[in-house]
Formats: structure tokens, C-alpha cells, sequence
């Protein structure tokens, strides 16, 4: 069953999402789709997680939820295969957003960003390793503040952190900007210069878009 999350007190985002973890992996895999983004340029976001070189060809941006099991998967999974054939080499750089589907979602959107910048990566990769320690329960945010303090993320600092309505505002409007103007609607979500690909995909699916994006630069 999918129900609508609103946003704690102001309701800026509406977004679809999953009730629960065994329904979410119940789910059936959503086979990737190709289409044109709409007016896509990339703008960097202070928010924005960067893997990769800065000045790298090409930018792939991924709009992806931490309690999204397919989001997980991708990070676990497929991301290695995407480093080792194009970020370490230099031709690609992934640029990861969040776009939360429900509060945990949220919460743990909000930590990422209270995290010193050089460590958004690192704290990035534990929370979707241990995404069913946490994202999932009734008490996901004891559990999230356990995650970070494993990381050196005090607990004042924490509670200051997710209960900072300027840094929810603002986890909120990225996600509210995706929907409204790329009419993003799940996650996960790759923008390839003119190619939006929804649903989880591998590196072969990832590899052919880009292989062709990367192509045509060359052109150019």
C-alpha cells in the first residue's frame, strides 16, 4: 500500500511513498525507462553530495530516498561498478540529492547535511548499508542517532540537527523543486544530460546512456 507523507508542520512536499519495508521489498523491480529531461541543467546545490572529480565530462545527478530500498541497492550494488568504469577514471562524476519519501527519509536527509562536508560521503554509505536498522522502525530516529553517534555525531548535536526547522525547510524544497519541475515521482531518479531514467538500473542500462552522452560531447 502507498500512502501520501506530509511534511511534518508545513506540508511543502507531497511525495508517494511505501508504508513499510516488507512492502517495499515486495514491490516489483521497476525495469529503468528513458526520457527527456525537462530543461535539464545541472546547478549545483550546497546540499549536493559529490563523487567524483569536479571538472569530469560528465555529470550524472541522482535523486534518490534513504529509505528506498532500490535506492540501496544501487549504492551497494551497482555504484561500485559506476566508480570503477567511469568516476575513477575521470569521465563521470555522481551528484546524489535527496528526495525523502517519508519522515525517516527525511530525518536522515537532514543529518547528512548537518555532517561536515567531507564526511557526507562516508555517513552517506553507512546509512543506506544499514538501511533496515533504522529507516524502517517506529523508533528510526533513536536508531539514527545511534548510527551517528557510531560516527562521532554527538547527540545534542544531533537532536539540534533534526529538530532545525530551517535545515527541514530546506531538505524539503530541493525535493519540492524535483517534482515540480523535472516531475520527479520515486526514486531512484538519473538525469544524463537529456536522459531521465526511472527506477532502479544497472550498469549496463547506466553504461549505454552514458557511453552515448559521453559520445556525443565528443562531437561537439
Amino acid at each position: 500500500m502507498k500512502k501520501m507523507f506530509v511534511a511534518v508542520a508545513v506540508a511543502l512536499l507531497s511525495v508517494t511513498s511505501v508504508s513499510s519495508a516488507d512492502e517495499a521489498k515486495k514491490a516489483p523491480d521497476k525495469a529503468a525507462e528513458e526520457a527527456p529531461a525537462k530543461i535539464f541543467i545541472y546547478v549545483p546545490k550546497a546540499s549536493d553530495i559529490v563523487i567524483g572529480q569536479d571538472n569530469a565530462p560528465l555529470t550524472v545527478l541522482e535523486y534518490a530516498s534513504l529509505s528506498c530500498p532500490h535506492c540501496a541497492h544501487f549504492f551497494m550494488d551497482t555504484l561500485p561498478k559506476l566508480d570503477a568504469k567511469y568516476i575513477k577514471t575521470g569521465k563521470v562524476r555522481l551528484v546524489y540529492r535527496d528526495y525523502p519519501l517519508n519522515s525517516s527519509a527525511l530525518k536522515g536527509a537532514m543529518l547528512l547535511q548537518c555532517v561536515d562536508k567531507d564526511r557526507r560521503h562516508e555517513f552517506l554509505t553507512v546509512l543506506f548499508k544499514m538501511q533496515d536498522k533504522w529507516a524502517f522502525g517506529a523508533n528510526y530516529i533513536e536508531a539514527l542517532s545511534n548510527i551517528a553517534a557510531f560516527g562521532g555525531f554527538e547527540r545534542a548535536r544531533f537532536n539540534q540537527c533534526i529538530d532545525n526547522k530551517k535545515v527541514e525547510e530546506a531538505a524539503l524544497q530541493v525535493a519540492k523543486e524535483a517534482s515540480d519541475i523535472y516531475k520527479i515521482e520515486g526514486t531512484p531518479t538519473f538525469f544524463i544530460n537529456g536522459t531521465k531514467m526511472k527506477g532502479e538500473t544497472d550498469i549496463d542500462g547506466l553504461s549505454k546512456v552514458i557511453d552515448a552522452a559521453l559520445a556525443a560531447q565528443t562531437k561537439k
